[in-house]
């Protein structure tokens, strides 16, 4: 049982241990019956009140407010719980790639092994304006949560006042004698308001905002999602073009010299006209494919250097798409989408605050009870001002309770319900169609890759043909028709190779995109080292781990755990942060007990015997229990004695 200050300071421990429980998975989703959920009562609040000394016993505003405190925290919560809602999730992709890697938590454009890019993702992780914007309306719903949350409390202010008057002896009733005409008077005083969260409205207010604050906060890793992804799509399609530019120009050059000896042969009479004017032709095309990719090499720069929060200018350049490495297929399950994807946890803390806000809604029908007073002191002379004779106070209990209201109450009620189905829907459909963007993105890779193949056969196809056609030509035993021909599809051909090339990189950059994952907190870890997420962006637990983790070596969960151990001590958006870790580090000691059970069943437990059979599994692992083996073996040596 937690103790008062506990309570006090927790204000809102019941919301967010409701939204802990939906964070694990639960199942259903409440009615909005209007159900009353009465919060857990406290008996250790009575034995508060009953420890009182005789003497404030015996004074009512003391009883008045302790009373207050009981309903207040032991009161009822209208409206529904939280429970996340049922989702049905297809077993399996359409396509099974047999090659797939737990690629989902790395920064997966490194894979692509290009430094020029590594820097540009950094750059736009600093500057990108839409980052930055994300970033501030984050701290805009942590104030607002404040905001909210501060109402739970008693708001205690203070006032003086010092003023003289004087009253005209002109008037139309004579004074009395003696009657003093200058008067004034001093007062200093105390005062006190406190709503009782009774019904739960403040509460439910509170669970709102919380929610508001999360979902912005999922927002933001969802830009973080959108612009790592723009910047190695756009960082892609460049090199896609520098390469058809380079095809293009190498093209027009051929043919430049192609159409210098036919002119010459014309000027001797060997060919006619027409033949002349064919070569022309081709050379005139390959001249007009030029300027038309270099306008989209400009709008690509312009469009990174948007992305990067910088003016127009040029890019710089790496490795080309030829040597750039393709990255590895990430593996996941439809079901893995619910806790990757950003924009689906965004939608979920929407229908959670709306859910809230019907509570907030239906509080409405029931009386507001307020606490109110004041102490302090006044008299017209200051010498005195600080005697007991001038001590003034007052205290009350105002109610009020709506008697007609004409069905305000109920319409509200009903709108706010409306909205919450509304908002069941967009996170219903939110995961159908994170469902169908990956299930896209994989056929969409996989069948890229049967497309580059077949393209790069008809390349080498193509520059035989042309190879043999041009012999023959030079032979006379065809006309140069046949030559314009190959050189022709050859240059349209080449063209679509290096777009397919760039449409698979791209493929499998949507991929990484829609299949979410530990990546995104990746690249917020490379926007603190470039000095976003460590100033600006506000990280959920960065006082929890400066306070309670100084020692504890980052990575490998670690944190994570002992972050834990201080749950009841973190503020709510990191103990919501750190029961989602929690939870799918308990689904990975589930399934390294499986691989336990399959490889190590002989194995005598102690003495890191386990540990060491694991090891030994490799890939026989599944991948969490992998990731496991590697936060044991991080793990000093003292740790199995301490009961992990």
């Amino acid at each position: 049982m937690r103790n008062l200050s506990k309570i006090i300071h927790h204000g809102d421990t019941e919301t967010r241990s409701k939204i802990g429980i939906a964070a694990g998975g639960a199942t259903g989703l409440a009615s909005a019956s209007g159900r009353t959920h009465w919060v857990t009562t406290r008996p250790r609040l009575f034995a508060v009140i009953s420890s009182v000394s005789p003497c404030l016993r015996g004074s009512h505003a003391v009883a008045l407010v302790l009373f207050a405190a009981v309903l207040t925290l032991t009161g009822c919560m209208v409206g529904p719980d939280y429970r996340r809602p049922a989702t049905p999730t297809p077993p399996a992709w359409r396509i099974e790639e047999q090659s797939a890697r737990e690629v989902a938590n790395t920064a997966w454009w490194r894979q692509l092994d290009d430094p020029v890019l590594n820097d540009l993702i950094a750059g736009a992780l600093r500057e990108n304006k839409d980052l930055l914007i994300a970033t501030a309306r984050v701290e805009q719903y942590a104030a607002q949560y404040g905001v909210v949350r501060a109402d739970l409390y008693p708001h205690v202010g203070v006032s003086a006042q010092f003023g003289q008057q004087r009253v005209t002896e002109r008037g139309g009733n004579n004074l009395p004698a003696g009657y003093q005409t200058v008067t004034g008077g001093q007062q200093a005083v105390l005062n006190a308001s406190w709503e009782l969260d009774i019904w739960g409205r403040i509460r439910r207010s509170s669970e709102s905002a919380r929610a508001d604050l999360l979902a912005s906060e999922e927002g933001r890793r969802g830009v973080i999602l959108t612009l790592v992804s723009s910047v190695a799509g756009s960082y892609v399609n460049l090199r896609d073009l520098d390469k058809q530019l380079e095809i293009s120009q190498r093209t027009a050059q051929s043919r430049k010299e192609s159409l210098d000896l036919f002119q010459l042969r014309f000027n001797a009479g060997i060919i006619t006209e027409m033949e002349l004017a064919q070569n022309s032709s081709e050379y005139e095309q390959a001249l007009a494919t030029i300027p038309q990719i270099e306008k989209g090499i400009a709008q690509q720069e312009n469009g990174l250097n948007l992305l990067m929060g910088r003016n127009p200018g040029s890019i710089p350049r790496g490795k080309g798409i030829d040597d750039l490495k393709l990255p590895a297929v990430p593996a996941g399950l439809p079901s893995d989408l619910l806790e990757r994807r950003p924009d689906i946890k965004q939608a979920e803390q929407n229908l959670i605050s709306v859910n809230a806000q019907i509570g907030v809604a239906k509080a409405a029908y029931y009386p507001a009870i307020s606490l109110t007073g004041l102490l302090g002191v006044a008299s017209s002379d200051f010498s005195n001002l600080f005697t007991g004779p001038a001590k003034i106070w007052q205290y009350s209990a105002p109610v009020t309770a709506p008697l007609f209201t004409a069905g305000k109450i109920s319409s509200q009620v009903k709108a706010t319900e409306a909205a919450q189905e509304q908002a069941l829907y967009r996170y219903q459909q939110s995961i159908q169609t994170a469902f169908r963007e990956v299930d896209d993105s994989l056929v969409d890779q996989n069948k890229s890759r049967e497309q580059l193949a077949a393209q790069k056969r008809q390349v080498e196809a193509l520059r035989t043909y042309a190879t043999l056609a041009r012999l023959r030509f030079d032979n006379g035993y065809s006309s140069y028709i046949e030559v314009l021909d190959a050189e022709r599809s050859l240059f349209n051909v080449e063209l679509s190779y290096t777009q397919g090339q760039g449409n698979l990189f791209l493929a499998l950059i949507s991929l990484y995109k829609a299949m979410g994952g530990g990546w995104v907190t990746e690249a917020e870890s490379l926007a603190a080292q470039a000095g976003v997420s460590a100033a600006a962006t506000p990280r959920p637990c960065a006082q929890e781990l400066e306070q309670f983790c100084t020692d504890v070596k980052p990575g490998l969960g670690l944190m994570i755990i002992c972050l834990n151990e201080h749950r009841d001590e973190l503020s709510p958006l990191c103990s919501e942060k750190v029961g989602a870790s929690m939870v799918k580090l308990e689904k990975a000691k589930q399934e390294c007990a499986g691989d336990i059970a399959t490889y190590c069943a002989g194995v005598k437990a102690g003495g890191g015997r386990l540990l060491e059979c694991l090891k030994k599994q490799g890939d026989k692992l599944s991948p969490a229990c992998k990731v496991q083996t590697k936060r044991y073996s991080a793990l000093p040596a003292v740790a199995p004695s301490a009961g992990k």
